[in-house]
């Protein structure tokens, strides 16, 4: 653990020096990029050492800070399943970032970025290991405000002002209920470690059981994004810088669901509600969210939406793990459970890769409207092959590495349907038709959107636009080479992942492994064969032209020849059909009324988008009544310091006599 301790110490200090040095932004980030990516792959010796072995680590510190309370930190099997994938990509966001904000307009500000990021690195590295409650929860919060600083690094524009609000106030709403049920397992327990079986409420404690488990399901779902506590997510990564959108996607939101599985793995695998709850939940994110981002005009708004479909994956293979687990279905729950976590561990690489590739065009280009871009995989190679990859495994296609996961979950549910008088008919019938129905939208929106990105002719007259840093290249081609390693990969995993699942479930165990190595194999030989055929189709094509002249012209199109770049698909278009298709999904905004009276009437603005209106209705409602409730307490609100004063002493002294009763 003497590599983990270097790692924070060495993330913290270089963020700190990064800070005093706001006004030399390229001495800020020659520093901390560099210090980043060594802190990262320090850490990653324990972290391997465990993640193959199965051993535990543990050890505890001093922390001066809190009245020389002692915290504890733990790396066992399911933080190193998770910290793999972290650690990975935040050394290729580091690398990323350290191109990106090159030539950053506001360049006053690079500093405190490289700060804040290097806080936010270390915070999740440190909620990963914590095994104290206090201390989970100020790293819980230091993830949230340091991440919340990212946000609105550009916090000129008024929507990236309120996109960080909205963001920190979801995040402190989750942290709020987080801190109810680390209190009762704290006060329960009686010791520094809050994952302790023995405090959580049993089965026969009914009412309370379910209370802290429904707020453990809402404190860190609201981490995790998935519908309907999504509201923050296409808002804030969109906001963020492109390496930091990436940071948050692949791993930061993914801490939601290890707070939910280390919850249930303190209550005995959880509840059939809770997997109902997740597997619902799990559709709703995966159909609903894939909806919503047909209509997106930003690529980095429909990659926001893509993580929330994605998290609606792992939330469906969790919850029929649950779900299955509480039926007694064991072969079903490591499936289940396995494919979820496979498809956490890919998501980490292959949509990290999609925001770098959408940030490098959108710095290249000027724009990230689709319907502004096209013809970008002419002069951006690098970029639009690292899209096109991820899009591909995003969309779940079965030579890359977005598939295996989701064909564990499948496994599951087929396997659930056979098991007769276990309950788990209707779960995996839901699953399969939540995962095949979310899966046809994602390929349809990633065909759209990387065609109407990277193919054709440009749809406006930007600059040529080239490669915007060869640090950003890198970064791409090494996270692309990681999807391309991880697809054959999956039987490699087989043995970490039987010792996560059996973390959380311990009716599993790593003997399992094997026969799940068994399962993904085929899929490896697969892939691996295609890509075999593929590389010597390409070989033979290259070889039997190579003394041939190639001429390139236009393809056929009907005998038209002067074709305008206008006349392209765009975004609406291309994604009309699904949207009528699937019109009960959504709602329409109303344009603005025109007078029939008038022969020739001057131009109007309508707003004829999309979006979800069940949810954001039922939300709206939630909140104008939350609002109402609470205006009783506005006489709180004097505007008066002494008075917020007198009320910070209040709580002090009312957290004391608590202490001391």
């Amino acid at each position: 653990m003497v590599f983990i301790a270097a790692a924070l110490l060495l993330l913290l200090l270089s963020g700190l020096c990064a800070l005093f040095l706001n006004n030399r932004p390229a001495t800020a980030a020659a520093l901390c990029a560099p210090a980043c990516i060594a802190g990262c792959l320090a850490a990653l010796f324990p972290v391997f050492a465990v993640f193959f072995s199965g051993q535990e680590m543990s050890f505890d510190l001093l922390w001066p800070a809190a009245g020389g309370l002692r915290v504890f930190f733990t790396l066992d099997r399911l933080s190193a399943f998770f910290l793999v994938p972290m650690l990975l990509l935040s050394a290729l966001t580091a690398l990323y970032g350290w191109g990106y904000l090159r030539r950053e307009r506001n360049s006053e500000s690079c500093g405190r970025q490289w700060f804040f990021f290097n806080m936010l690195v270390a915070s999740m590295l440190s909620v990963f290991l914590a095994a104290d409650g206090l201390f989970f929860l100020f790293c819980w919060e230091m993830m949230a405000l340091s991440s919340f600083f990212l946000v609105v690094s550009r916090d000129e524009e008024e929507s990236v002002r309120r996109a960080g609000f909205i963001y920190l106030a979801a995040s402190h709403a989750g942290t709020a209920a987080l801190f109810v049920v680390f209190a009762f397992l704290s006060a329960a327990g009686n010791s520094g470690g809050f994952w302790n079986s023995a405090a959580f409420p049993g089965p026969g404690d009914g009412i309370l059981r379910v209370l802290l488990l429904s707020l453990g399901i809402f404190g860190f779902g609201m981490k995790a994004g998935f519908i309907p506590f999504h509201f923050w997510l296409p808002r804030a990564h969109p906001a963020a810088p492109s390496h930091v959108s990436a940071l948050m996607s692949g791993v930061m939101i993914k801490a939601g669901i290890y707070g939910i599985l280390r919850m249930f793995s303190v209550t005995g695998g959880g509840e059939v509600w809770c997997g109902a709850v997740l597997i619902i939940a799990g559709i709703c994110s995966g159909i609903l969210a894939m909806l919503s981002a047909l209509n997106r005009r930003d690529t980095k708004s429909v990659l926001a939406y893509s993580s929330i479909e994605n998290i609606g994956i792992i939330c469906m293979g969790t919850g029929l793990a649950v779900y299955a687990a509480s039926c007694g279905g064991n072969l079903v729950c490591l499936l289940a459970l396995s494919g979820a976590l496979l498809h956490l561990f890919n998501h980490a690489f292959f949509k990290g890769l999609l925001f770098m590739a959408a940030g490098a065009a959108g710095k290249s280009c000027g724009s990230r409207d689709p319907d502004v871009l096209g013809g970008c995989a002419k002069t951006l190679p690098v970029t639009s092959s690292a899209f096109f990859l991820g899009a591909a495994a995003a969309s779940g296609v079965p030579l890359l590495n977005g598939f295996p996961g989701k064909f564990l979950i499948y496994l599951a549910a087929f396997c659930g349907l056979q098991l007769k008088g276990s309950g788990l008919l209707l779960p995996s019938t839901a699953v399969i038709a939540g995962l095949s129905l979310s899966g046809c939208l994602s390929l349809a929106c990633f065909t759209g959107l990387s065609g109407i990105v990277f193919l054709g002719k440009p749809r406006s007259r930007l600059d040529r636009p080239e490669e915007y840093s060869a640090l950003m290249g890198t970064a791409m081609i090494s996270a692309a080479a990681a999807c391309l390693f991880l697809t054959f990969a999956a039987p490699l995993l087989s043995f970490s992942l039987c010792g996560a699942v059996s973390a959380v479930f311990a009716s599993t165990d790593t003997a399992s492994a094997p026969g799940l190595a068994d399962r993904l194999a085929p899929l490896s030989c697969v892939s691996a064969w295609a890509f075999a055929l593929i590389a010597a189709a390409l070989a033979a094509k290259r070889l039997l032209l190579r003394r041939r002249k190639v001429s390139f012209g236009e393809t056929w199109n009907c005998a038209y020849a002067a074709a305008d770049a206008r006349m392209q698909y765009t975004s609406a278009s291309f994604f009309y059909p699904l949207r009528r298709t699937f019109t009960f999904f959504n709602s329409r905004r109303s344009p603005a009324a025109v007078s029939k009276t008038i022969f020739f009437p001057g131009e109007y603005e309508g707003d004829d988008s999309r979006r979800i209106g069940a949810f954001r209705t039922f939300l709206s409602g939630i909140a104008a009544k939350l609002e109402v409730s609470l205006s009783c307490l506005r006489w709180l609100q004097q505007g008066r310091l002494h008075i917020y004063i007198m009320y910070i002493m209040a709580a002090l002294l009312a957290l004391l006599l608590w202490k001391i009763r």
